[in-house]
């Protein structure tokens, strides 16, 4: 069966009204709710709602805290076992991998996609092994978890920052649970750092005491046992916001984007101040977040995104829509997602007749003369890839792109809420 291409066309809304849009939970925020929770005694619907389609990664982690629930909450404890297909979920593959280390007896298999099984798990084995953790072995694209208590001290006392986020978050989530609680340094420069301060004070907020300095690198967590996670803990998605904040920079109309929140956990809601020299103001407007076109001030942009990666697609795009220069820096990380970012991103724009250059750890845009091309543009399986090369059509009528479910691993609603905003979809 062939794959379906999307070919977009942008009118805009002719009513006067202020469109509202929704977005979904946050994943980095769920996913880490639903093991916390299901530790806690909270079964995964609880936390999802059980109403709103979930996007493919917190499916995924909503079944493995469903076998997390029942092992630890059906009257004794009972090991898990089984298989868990993670589809193409990284945040899947780290958590769920260290997670079920740690769970005495577990035998749990990880099947995953050929892309995911492309994208590494070391160190983490080796990490947990050194913390008396339980064995994680991957072979022929399936992950094999052998459980056990861990019997280690549980400190590290300096391990490299450079890698990805996720395998210290992966690392502390199952901390409470060892003999001595865990202790890290972890050494500069420190990747998608306000991912591992989430980590922190989500625990803290189940009642496990938990610290991470981004000044000194210095990560605790202390042994106890989690308390139900409040509701007022989950979050609408920062990062899935930031297509809405590239729409507003680009069709110059407003936008109310329902449950986004200042004061977030989410690193990525640094979208309000990376977009606002893009001509996008955010006013907090009760539990909602309006987006309404300013003034542009940039006329280019350099921006270090160690922090915040996911956001690079959505700025980078809109940058070049808006004939901008643009310079990205600390993005090295971004050559091991769903594919290599940085290398799609130089692609995709030189088909948009932009010049653009990815380094070893950057990435460079010059303004050039748009036009859509005459194939679609490709997606190379990632999600973040579709998105914002889609809401490049408000600018380019007629752009195609291939893979549009691609979104459903993060954003199973987009193209609901691109026709709300009147991005138009054909099949061809």
């Amino acid at each position: 069966m062939a794959e379906e291409i999307y070919r977009l066309v942008y009118e805009a809304p002719s009513n006067e009204d202020i469109p509202a849009v929704e977005m979904p939970p946050s994943k980095s925020v769920m996913a880490r709710l639903l093991l916390i929770g299901a530790a806690a005694g909270v079964p995964p619907v609880r936390l999802t709602g059980g109403a709103a389609p979930l996007c493919d990664d917190l499916e995924v982690m909503s079944e493995a805290a469903q076998m997390v629930f029942m092992a630890m909450h059906g009257g004794r404890y009972v090991p898990p076992s089984g298989e868990i297909d993670i589809r193409a979920s990284g945040t899947a593959k780290r958590l769920l991998a260290a997670w079920f280390a740690c769970m005495p007896e577990a035998r749990v298999v990880l099947r995953q996609s050929d892309g995911l099984a492309r994208r590494p798990l070391h160190p983490l084995p080796e990490m947990l092994a050194l913390l008396g953790a339980g064995t994680v072995e991957e072979e022929d694209g399936l992950i094999h978890i052998s459980g056990r208590a861990p019997v280690g001290t549980a400190r590290v006392e300096e391990v490299a920052g450079g890698v990805s986020s996720q395998f210290f978050t992966a690392l502390m989530l199952p901390a409470f649970c060892m003999p001595s609680g865990l202790k890290l340094r972890l050494l500069p420069p420190v990747v998608s750092a306000p991912y591992i301060d989430m980590t922190a004070r989500l625990l803290a907020a189940c009642g496990i005491q938990a610290r991470f300095s981004m000044n000194t690198g210095e990560l605790s967590v202390s042994t106890g046992r989690p308390v139900p996670p409040g509701p007022e803990l989950a979050e609408a998605d920062w990062s899935s916001a930031s297509y809405i904040y590239e729409y507003v920079a680009l069709s110059r109309r407003p936008v109310l984007v329902r449950g986004l929140r200042g004061g977030s956990l989410q690193g990525d809601s640094r979208c309000v101040s990376l977009f606002l020299p893009l001509g996008v103001r955010s006013t907090q407007a009760g539990d909602h977040i309006l987006l309404e076109p300013c003034v542009p001030s940039a006329t280019s942009v350099a921006c270090d995104m160690r922090s915040t990666p996911d956001l690079v697609p959505a700025l980078v795009v809109t940058c070049a829509m808006l004939g901008i220069r643009v310079r990205i820096t600390g993005v090295s990380h971004l050559r091991v997602k769903e594919c290599d970012r940085l290398k799609a991103l130089a692609a995709n724009l030189g088909m948009l007749g932009i010049r653009a250059a990815a380094g070893d750890d950057s990435l460079d845009a010059e303004p050039g003369i748009l036009s859509a091309p005459d194939v679609p543009l490709p997606v190379y399986s990632d999600h973040r890839m579709a998105m914002a090369f889609a809401v490049a059509a408000v600018r380019l009528p007629g752009l195609a792109i291939e893979d549009p479910v691609s979104v459903n691993k993060s954003f199973p609603g987009f193209w609901r809420e691109m026709a709300l905003l009147g991005l138009k979809t054909c099949v061809t």
